[in-house]
């Protein structure tokens, strides 16, 4: 199956079972496309993150981590430069 293709209509990207074939060096947006698909197809749960920010879980909290020098915000949450914030997951 063609899941991404060019302006013209050739394929660029084509999955086939569990493997995608790629036919060239994709722009950042269909990256994101590409691999937000194949973790849905896969059951994997993605989050849309600010740059600089990256989160952790473990069994009963999550870890926000911005390594930006500029606050972030994710959601309801505000991330200060430089900071690590703790959630409990209860």
């Amino acid at each position: 199956d063609v899941i991404e293709d060019t302006n013209t209509g050739d394929p660029v990207a084509v999955r086939h079972e569990r493997g995608t074939y790629l036919a060239g060096w994709l722009d950042h947006t269909a990256w994101k496309r590409i691999l937000k698909s194949a973790c849905d197809e896969a059951g994997i749960v993605t989050m849309e993150l600010p740059g600089g920010v990256r989160v952790r879980d473990t069994g009963k909290e999550r870890f926000w981590f911005n390594y930006d020098a500029a606050q972030q915000v994710v959601g309801d949450l505000t991330l200060p430069p430089a900071s690590v914030l703790r959630q409990d997951l209860g």
